[in-house]
């Protein structure tokens, strides 16, 4: 079953783009044989290169309320930043499937409750047991992300805003210039089975050679291209 991988980076704490934004990779599972049709569409957006098209790479992460609840991501931006509506189509949900996933935590979810069997590309991350809260009900479970914990230790930290929805104050919008998705794709096998240059393998032997854990180097994530030195 193939798996993919996300980058987050947060760009919170740069002054400038010579400086080394702190930054995740974390795997994800699709649950593929549940939601064959909807899952499908998902996993495009993981490796999809055109410059045509939407993918997750370079989209924004919205909602943090983290560690006590999720992470929200996926909003997907065009390289003249123009705000896009894409949809996605929803498979039927099997009882069977839902009562399998109660209490399991770092569950990936469509961030938007299905209405005419639509619903926009945006996921989020669940950091509590499914379940716990009568809120959730209702969304979509599409996958679960590998290294939940670390990714919720890591976006503890990020800073959010106060923000008003339907008259009430909340804060969870990031701050300042944001937290991405730097990087995403689908995890490889074996190096010699395709030449994806966001191939998770490549990145990490890259990385480990270059750089420090949880790093992410010289770079400018408002859509230019990457920089090396």
């Amino acid at each position: 079953m193939p798996r993919y991988f996300l980058e987050f980076v947060n760009l919170q704490n740069t002054k400038d783009n010579e400086s080394q934004p702190s930054s995740i990779l974390v795997t994800i599972k699709l649950f593929s044989n549940s939601l064959p049709n909807l899952t499908s569409q998902i996993a495009e957006l993981f490796f999809n290169e055109s410059k045509d098209k939407v993918s997750y790479k370079k989209s924004q992460v919205t909602r943090v309320i983290s560690p006590e609840y999720i992470i929200q991501f996926g909003k997907p931006v065009r390289r003249n930043k123009d705000k896009l509506n894409l949809k996605l189509i929803c498979d039927s949900i099997d009882e069977k499937f839902n009562k399998h996933i109660i209490g399991r935590q770092g569950l990936l979810c469509l961030a938007e409750k299905p209405r005419d069997s639509e619903v926009s590309i945006e996921l989020f991350i669940c950091f509590v047991p499914w379940g716990k809260y009568p809120e959730l009900d209702g969304f979509i479970v599409i996958g679960e992300c590998k290294e939940w914990k670390e990714l919720r230790d890591w976006s503890s930290k990020i800073k959010v805003k106060s923000s008003f929805n339907e008259n009430i104050q909340s804060f969870e919008i990031p701050s300042g210039d944001g937290v991405w998705i730097n990087r995403c794709g689908r995890l490889l096998e074996n190096l010699n089975d395709g030449k994806d240059s966001d191939s998770f393998k490549t990145l990490e032997k890259k990385r480990k050679k270059t750089t420090s854990p949880g790093k992410v180097r010289a770079i400018d994530i408002m859509f230019k291209k990457t920089r090396t030195k």
